[in-house]
């Protein structure tokens, strides 16, 4: 599985719960987060609808933390996790960490997808139609 399916902030790879702290929460908010890749002063949210394809030649670049909710710099990490870059595609833009639990491709906050680079879309595939 190539991300933790999460309900009700359980995130069920290890049984931990990843939630907001507490001076953060909303009425309403349930306090779930999706982990999160930090690395190098970036936070990368997971790309659940893409899939890296075979062909695309990564490079290893460091390690980087899995974190829980807050900011870049407020955000305490659960993980450290082995990131690499797609071939072509600056880090900033996105990384691949490449195996276990926090496996799959990871995109900086705030780049939408039509502004993915030419290389990053050619490594990718939709795992759904559209």
């Amino acid at each position: 599985m190539p991300f933790a399916r999460r309900r009700g902030g359980l995130d069920h790879r290890d049984g931990r719960h990843l939630r907001a702290p507490d001076g953060l929460r909303r009425q309403g908010d349930i306090g779930d987060c999706v982990g999160r890749v930090r690395f190098d002063d970036v936070m990368y949210a997971p790309r659940y609808d893409v899939t890296v394809t075979r062909s695309a030649r990564a490079v290893e670049i460091d390690r980087g933390e899995v974190v829980d909710c807050g900011t870049v710099h407020t955000a305490p990490a659960v993980a450290s996790v082995r990131l690499v870059s797609i071939d072509g595609v600056d880090p900033a833009v996105a990384v691949l960490v490449p195996h276990g639990g926090w496996a799959g491709l990871y995109v900086a906050e705030g780049v939408e997808r039509s502004a993915w680079p030419t290389a990053l879309g050619e490594a990718v595939r939709p795992l759904r139609p559209g």
